[in-house]
């Protein structure tokens, strides 16, 4: 508030405009972001296609990497979503918990029937075995995910024929 306060008027100004935009859409986001980068004097510029492109692929390739390492299974949910968002949809996402079940369901279109089915049921049971107590039931899902690890790893890599861009090739 402080800096603020200190700004010109043309400069905070321009800022509240923004930071009312940060509730509509994301137009109107930019067009006031665009708006107000004169009186911040600061440029803005669009982002190359290549330089997108490099980004989406060093995101994806990091993801991967990760994924390698990862072994529990919800951590590793959350890194294949990204890892598919990437590689399918060029889309970047940074997915929390809670919004796994939506990002599965928008990636349904992508997807071939048994890709989604695979994907659809470890989300399932990852939920299933957060939401349980310690015990003989949590121990037999954390195995069965254990054994379906493999098969979505490979799933976000892309080695097999899972998408129905590959399946109709």
């Amino acid at each position: 508030i402080t800096a603020q306060a200190s700004a010109p008027p043309a400069v905070t100004k321009a800022l509240q405009r923004v930071t009312a935009a940060l509730t509509k859409s994301p137009t109107e986001l930019l067009t006031e972001l665009e708006a107000a980068a004169a009186p911040c004097e600061l440029l803005l510029r669009k982002l190359d296609k290549k330089r997108e492109k490099q980004l989406l692929q060093t995101q994806r390739i990091a993801l991967l990497d990760q994924l390698t390492t990862e072994s529990n299974p919800a951590a590793c949910l959350l890194l294949v979503v990204a890892s598919l968002f990437v590689r399918l949809r060029q889309q970047a996402v940074h997915p929390a918990g809670r919004s796994v079940p939506a990002l599965v369901a928008a990636l349904q279109p992508s997807l071939s029937e048994a890709a989604f089915q695979l994907l659809h049921s470890f989300q399932t049971e990852v939920a299933t075995w957060l939401q349980l107590e310690d015990g003989e039931k949590k121990a037999a899902i954390h195995a069965q995910l254990q054994s379906q690890l493999e098969q979505l790893k490979g799933l976000a890599a892309g080695s097999t024929e899972t998408d129905n861009d590959q399946a109709t090739t």
